[in-house]
């Protein structure tokens, strides 16, 4: 049984964060339909999957065993959900048999996996009439931070996604349909048959429903005068809908909520299959690369840095030019000419002074150089010759 101890809040706190989301501010600086960005990690054996989604974390187990089939349905497997509450993750838990909230939660990812048809069950059919697998998946919250259901639908899709299961062999003994489980170690193992990616979006719902909040933490779910969750896929349909208590919606109001929650179906469902696919490949999941908008945008800048560089030198080099034709020109007001052999031009006098510092002001790099270091950019490979200049 849950207690009060995530429900309980101040008037005080549950006025602040509603005048925040009235002027589109939350208490961890995201805006109302922000979405706390996933992150995914899945076990080597492909049989787990662990969510982080801000302060929740969510950990998924997929089990397989051959069992008989339900005489209504000869052909077809079986998946079963269940959702664990731990006190680990939270005071307000309480350890023990499954509280009304945990069956909740386990029966609304069911209608949305299962229901919707994402899961081929008939996929999991060995021999029909005689043997199907039978899948659990386990959900365990490690920490409770706020809207478990999508959470816990995230990583229980991220684990389906991942889970293989043993090939089987039917064939052999006396009767020709002996059912002989192939271990990882000669068959690779075969995945799911998923149809499409469901994806839960949760609002909190403030006043008379005109304000709204996406992916609600744990303080603005104390707060909340009611809540609706959305399931839609990337195809843009909707596959389950849970509106179980608070205040109500208008037609105009849930037809708002189904567009946020498409919008946000396709930005998650593409965070999981990159973590996925990094996952399989053993690689990283690379980072967004610059527009090509962007990538144009600061060539031409370069090239400008470049040009303007290239005036700045010629100019430097004309004035230099001309003080050194006009130092030629001067009288020598009856002075002679010191000859090239003098002493005197290298010794520490004016003259061996001026020629020491121009000697290193050849050393020094040029301006064009130096803003071809200060570039973050990469160059293309004909403008190399100017950094050496």
């Amino acid at each position: 049984m849950q207690r009060e101890a995530d429900t309980f809040i101040t008037n005080n706190e549950k006025a602040f964060i509603i005048k925040a989301l009235q002027e589109e501010c939350r208490l961890d600086g995201r805006r109302p339909f922000d979405f706390r960005k996933p992150k995914f990690q899945f076990s080597l054996d492909d049989s787990s999957a662990t969510l982080t989604l801000g302060t929740t974390r969510v950990m998924t187990v997929i089990s397989a065993v051959l069992e008989a089939p339900f005489p209504d349905r000869p052909n077809e497997g079986s998946i079963r959900f269940n959702a664990e509450f731990s006190p680990m993750a939270s005071p307000a838990f309480e350890a023990g048999r499954p509280s009304v909230d945990a069956v909740e939660l386990a029966r609304l990812i069911e209608r949305g996996l299962r229901g919707s048809g994402a899961v081929d069950t008939e996929a999991l059919c060995v021999l029909a009439g005689r043997m199907v697998w039978a899948l659990r998946c386990d959900m365990h919250v490690l920490d409770h931070g706020g809207n478990l259901v999508d959470a816990c639908m995230l990583c229980a899709l991220a684990a389906c996604l991942a889970f293989r299961r043993p090939e089987v062999v039917v064939g052999g003994g006396p009767t020709g349909t002996d059912i002989v489980v192939q271990p990882k170690e000669l068959r690779e193992p075969i995945p799911l048959t998923i149809h499409h990616h469901p994806v839960s979006t949760t609002f909190a719902l403030y006043e008379d429903g005109s304000t709204i909040a996406v992916d609600p933490s744990l303080r603005e779910q104390a707060a909340q005068a009611g809540s609706a969750t959305v399931m839609v896929n990337t195809n843009k349909e909707v596959c389950a809908v849970h509106k179980a208590e608070g205040i109500g919606l208008n037609s105009t109001q849930f037809m708002r909520l189904v567009r946020i929650a498409s919008a946000k179906a396709d930005d998650l469902v593409a965070i999981l299959k990159a973590s996925l696919q990094a996952h399989e490949s053993g690689v990283p999941a690379s980072q967004p690369s610059q527009p090509a908008a962007e990538k144009d945008a600061t060539l031409q800048k370069l090239e400008q840095d470049l040009d303007m560089s290239l005036e700045d030198s010629s100019e430097d080099e004309s004035s230099s030019g001309d003080s050194e034709e006009d130092e030629e020109d001067a009288p020598n007001d009856g002075q002679p000419a010191a000859s090239a052999k003098d002493p005197a031009n290298d010794g520490p006098g004016p003259a061996g002074t001026q020629r020491a510092e121009a000697m290193e002001t050849d050393k020094q790099p040029s301006k064009v150089a130096v803003a071809l270091m200060k570039l973050t950019v990469p160059l293309p490979k004909s403008w190399l010759f100017l950094s050496e200049g």
